[in-house]
């Protein structure tokens, strides 16, 4: 006869699995809160705002008076009549909601065009086209100094002018203004041909 010692404690393997896995819920749920904080605190910088749906009002037209509940109709044995097919929806354009426009940004600031390429010409053919485009040219000459790229300076409140010229000319790199550039204009500089 062996002896055999006491059972395995079976209860005491299952209740440490139920406690890891637990535990691990647990965690889970705690980040999944702490992403979802993160994310609410962000808010809507830069993000679009979402604009609620809105719900339409009926016209005076598409409003009626609840029928009034029916009387069940007694059973005949004749067959019942087809209903009639639906009509066909007219074909009209939905109506669209107008937007309030925004005012244009105006082209108030004057423009310095400044070459900072061996091109013979560069800027003034560039004013030329900045003029074209209805802005005020205050000047045009030669960069000194390195630039990485056509860049457009802007001014302090200026920004939304530097996107308009940016957009004009197709250049892509808007700057806040060095130190040594006057604060009532934009300054383009070119570091390629146009």
């Amino acid at each position: 006869m062996t002896v055999e010692g006491p059972p395995a404690p079976s209860h005491r393997r299952e209740s440490g699995r139920r406690t890891a896995i637990l535990a691990g819920l647990t965690a889970l749920a705690v980040l999944t809160g702490v992403l979802v904080a993160l994310a609410l605190q962000r808010g809507d910088a830069g993000t679009p705002s979402v604009q609620p749906p809105t719900l339409a009002t009926p016209t005076p037209s598409e409003e009626s008076e609840p029928a009034p509940p029916s009387e069940p109709e007694p059973e005949s044995e004749t067959e019942p009549e087809p209903e009639p097919e639906p009509e066909p929806e007219s074909e009209t354009e939905p109506e669209t909601e107008t937007q309030p426009e925004t005012a244009p940004v105006a082209r108030t600031l004057g423009v310095m065009v400044l070459n900072a390429t061996r091109i013979t010409g560069l800027a003034a053919q560039t004013s030329g086209t900045v003029s074209n485009a209805g802005w005020t040219v205050v000047g045009s000459g030669n960069a000194r100094g390195s630039y990485p790229g056509d860049t457009i300076y802007y001014p302090a409140g200026g920004y939304e002018q530097a996107q308009l010229l940016a957009a004009d000319l197709g250049i892509g790199r808007l700057m806040p203004n060095l130190a040594d550039m006057p604060s009532n204009r934009l300054t383009v500089v070119l570091t390629s041909a146009r």
